[in-house]
């Protein structure tokens, strides 16, 4: 049976063929079984030197040569329709719903930026850098994910994080924003929105949590290169350093990649208090590679592993330590950390006002 995020992915793509417009069907061209056999052989070189689970590499492309042995691609003879069929089957045999195989020449061509000559593609890098032109717009306008900084009742910083960007800009904004929250008891990091982005935001924000001596954060395995790099937090790239800040870190199921990364890491450092649904479960990241002249694989390529548990939450998603619906995620920290603050202070006067901030929130 397939499982959902499966079912709905193949019946997007069913529906794209249905709704593909006439001069897109009339581009397929009919492909012979040996393209298809070179096709899937591309695909077996893509997968075994690169997929990010080593341990599993032989074992997909062995069964995926075993289905074509067994005719099953012998009656397809149209391009897009091949390509869903692998997707299909490379879904089953790796339980890994990342992976697709798309039918799109003119795609192709922007991936190569490398002629066959070997001389840079002038094109395809031209749109390359228009298309991150207008992303670096976009990004801007939406203030590099940092959607709302405030402070709450009870001196409670809030940061309504939308997404990492690895921007030059984006670490003045982040610095930016943690000033402003740096007088805060207590600091709530809202990643229920948050779908992911770089690396770099993501040790720069670590950084701010943590001390003089830099901690290992996490890792990430990256099957282009066969080599696993280390993040570690840094000291030297932050304008200052709140150690002890009680932290709170709401979580959704929309919570995904980097997001996931910082919350995942963060609860097993104990740094932090993980609250919300369980998150999306993406902790491999996947990119476009080249098949051949009609076909690109989308592909994960390398993963996270976490130090302490040498693990990560790849379709599992980050657990919360305190679950809860995500739309009440934000009262639940709110009032967890004003009770911390109420335990911790030896203020009388401060108690009352904490006590009467409680019961206005419960």
């Amino acid at each position: 049976m397939l499982n959902m995020k499966k079912a709905i992915y193949l019946w997007t793509i069913i529906i794209m063929i249905i709704l593909l417009p006439n001069e897109i069907h009339s581009q397929e061209k009919q492909i012979t079984n040996a393209y298809k056999e070179n096709t899937i052989k591309e695909i077996s070189v893509l997968i075994k030197n690169h997929y990010v689970l080593k341990e599993k590499r032989n074992d997909i492309v062995s069964k995926l040569s075993k289905i074509y042995l067994e005719g099953i691609y012998d009656t397809i003879n149209n391009a897009a329709k091949f390509a869903y069929q692998l997707t299909s089957d490379l879904h089953d045999i790796s339980n890994d719903g990342h992976f697709s195989i798309v039918y799109d020449p003119s795609r192709v061509d922007e991936l190569r930026i490398v002629d066959d000559d070997g001389e840079p593609n002038k094109e395809a890098l031209k749109k390359l850098e228009e298309s991150e032109k207008r992303r670096l717009e976009q990004r801007k306008r939406n203030n590099f994910g940092f959607k709302k900084v405030e402070i709450l009742s009870g001196n409670i910083g809030y940061l309504d994080f939308r997404f990492f960007s690895g921007d030059s800009l984006a670490f003045e904004t982040a610095h930016g924003a943690m000033a402003f929250l740096s007088n805060s008891d207590a600091l709530i990091i809202d990643l229920r929105e948050n779908h992911g982005g770089g690396a770099a935001m993501y040790q720069l924000l670590s950084s701010y949590f943590f001390g003089e001596e830099p901690i290992l954060m996490g890792e990430i395995y990256n099957g282009l290169s066969d080599e696993t790099q280390q993040f570690w937090s840094d000291p030297d790239i932050v304008r200052f350093n709140i150690p002890e800040i009680d932290l709170y870190i709401l979580i959704s199921k929309k919570t995904f990649s980097a997001a996931e990364e910082f919350a995942y890491d963060f609860k097993q450092l104990k740094r932090a208090i993980i609250v919300g649904e369980n998150s999306g479960g993406g902790a491999h990241m996947a990119t476009r590679m080249i098949i051949n002249d009609d076909f690109y694989i989308f592909m994960p390529f390398a993963g996270a592993i976490n130090p302490i548990t040498k693990s990560n939450w790849e379709g599992v998603g980050v657990i919360p330590d305190v679950k809860i619906n995500s739309d009440d995620a934000l009262k639940r920290a709110h009032i967890l950390s004003l009770q911390e603050i109420l335990h911790k202070t030896t203020d009388e006067e401060y108690k009352t006002k904490l006590e009467s901030l409680l019961q206005n929130l419960m």
